[in-house]
């Protein structure tokens, strides 16, 4: 039996086969088994080493490409490189590829899918100006609070712009305050804050001989953070002349309660027989004579 020495040593004879091999990061060239033949010598010419590289890119994938930075190609043993989706994609599946082999990259396919958005988390007081199951990417909703509530974080709109992922914070609605009115002249008020929140209404109490303007007696806080109306205690007048009238009074004067007045009479026409040309306010808004007169 012929034999043959292999390089570590060891002595094999026909038909013994051999399988070439190198070390990491190099490839047999050719990588064929070889055969101990009948004649003494290896079947196949003696394979090389050669360094192992991949001279392309692993396969091209929908919707994104690989960052392959500053090297290759040729990519050279145990060199990576990184699937990266498009604008609007997100990876699903796959991740590094390996250069592992001769023109061999390991790793799954890549597969990017269209970024989608959940609704957003609900905020009080207020809402979003639309509703959907899902948003694509770049989707933009607009945040409003409801009325009488203001947004108090600088959100003007919130964009899909990750995988279920919203730009800016989530927003936040406060309720619209109204400064109180300051003190009441002339009545009490029953606003005892400094503000008052949106649609408190306040009542004001006048004093006696004193009348809520225009008959107003309270007063709402606004959406817009005003009161709807403007709350005073005037005087009372008195403007019912009925009980003073006489053809011989030129005019008849108004008068705040309790106040005392001489009217003016036509002299040339009449003259005072006897009582006084005094009249006065009464809380029932009428003037009367305080010593009725007599005319002639």
């Amino acid at each position: 039996m012929n034999q043959d020495t292999v390089a570590n040593g060891t002595i094999l004879g026909y038909p013994s086969v051999i399988t070439p091999s190198c070390f990491p990061g190099f490839s047999p060239m050719p990588d064929t088994q070889r055969a101990c033949q009948i004649n003494g010598q290896w079947s196949g010419p003696a394979p090389n080493c050669t360094s192992i590289t991949c001279n392309s890119l692993p396969l091209a994938f929908q919707n994104g490409s690989y960052d392959v930075r500053e090297f290759g190609p040729p990519y050279s043993y145990n060199d990576m490189v990184s699937p990266k989706c498009d604008e609007g994609f997100v990876l699903d599946q796959g991740g590094k590829h390996r250069c592992s082999g001769m023109n061999i990259w390991s790793g799954e396919p890549p597969v990017c899918l269209p970024i989608t958005c959940k609704p957003p988390s609900v905020f009080s007081n207020g809402n979003y100006n639309d509703s959907h199951a899902n948003y694509q990417f770049g989707a933009v909703l607009v945040p409003t609070c409801e009325v009488g509530y203001y947004m108090t974080s600088n959100v003007q709109y919130r964009t899909c712009v990750g995988q279920n992922t919203w730009s800016g914070a989530s927003p936040a609605c406060h309720i619209v305050t109204c400064t109180s009115p300051s003190q009441l002249k002339h009545g009490t008020l029953n606003a005892n804050n400094q503000t008052s929140e949106y649609q408190t209404v306040i009542y004001i109490t006048c004093y006696a001989g004193y009348e809520a303007e225009k008959g107003i007696t309270s007063s709402t806080c606004r959406e817009n953070g005003t009161w709807s109306s403007v709350l005073q205690c005037l005087p009372v007048i008195c403007n019912d002349s009925r009980g003073v009238e006489h053809e011989a009074i030129l005019s008849y004067p108004l008068l705040e309660l309790d106040a005392v007045v001489s009217v003016d009479f036509n002299s040339t026409f009449f003259i005072i027989k006897n009582g006084s040309l005094q009249v006065n306010c009464t809380d029932e808004r009428r003037l009367t004579w305080i010593d009725k007169p007599f005319f002639g």
